[in-house]
C-alpha cells in the first residue's frame, strides 16, 4: 500500500496518489433537486435554489444563487481541497469563503455562461469542527461540489 510517491515522481503522479488516498468529507451534486441533498453536511443550503434551468454542468440539477448561501461541514485541521464546477451569468462577480476566509473569486477574465472546473488546495488554512462554506454572487451556478480531506504525511 503506497502512501508516498516514488522518488522522482512527477507532480501529476503525486497528485493522483493523494487523490487515491483522499477522503470525501462532504459533497453535493444537487441531483436530489433539493437544498437538503448531498452527503457529509450538518445543515441545508440556506439560500439560492436547486434548479434545472441554465444547463447544469452534469446531471439535471445545479445550485443557482442570486445573493448568497452557506452550508456547514465537519472537519478539524487542515489538508482540505475543494472541487466544484461554477459559472456566472453575464458579467457577474462571485466568491467563496470557507471558515470566514476568502478562498476563491470569479475572475473577470473567465468566460461568462460557461462552466469552469475549480480545484482549490486549502491546506494552508486550519478549520474548526464545524466550518461554513459560503458562496456569494449574482446568478452564480455551482455543480458537483466536493470537500476532500487529504491524508497527513
Amino acid at each position: 500500500y503506497l502512501t508516498q510517491p516514488p522518488a522522482g515522481a512527477s507532480r501529476q503522479a503525486a497528485q493522483r496518489l493523494a487523490d487515491m488516498t483522499a477522503k470525501v468529507i462532504a459533497s453535493d451534486d444537487f441531483e436530489s433537486g433539493q437544498k437538503t441533498g448531498g452527503t457529509g453536511w450538518n445543515s441545508d443550503w440556506n439560500g439560492g435554489s436547486v434548479t434545472s434551468r441554465g444547463r447544469p454542468y452534469s446531471g439535471q440539477y445545479h445550485l443557482v444563487l442570486d445573493g448568497s448561501s452557506r452550508r456547514i461541514f465537519t472537519h478539524e485541521g487542515s489538508k482540505i481541497r475543494v472541487r466544484f464546477a461554477a459559472k456566472v451569468s453575464g458579467g457577474s462577480s462571485a466568491f467563496m469563503d470557507i471558515g470566514g476566509q476568502r478562498v476563491w473569486e470569479w475572475s473577470k477574465d473567465d468566460p461568462a455562461d460557461q462552466y469552469k472546473l475549480f480545484d482549490l488546495d486549502l491546506s494552508r488554512y486550519s478549520f474548526t469542527m464545524k466550518t461554513n462554506i459560503y458562496f456569494g454572487g449574482y446568478t452564480l451556478f455551482i455543480d458537483d461540489l466536493q470537500i476532500i480531506a487529504l491524508p497527513s504525511r
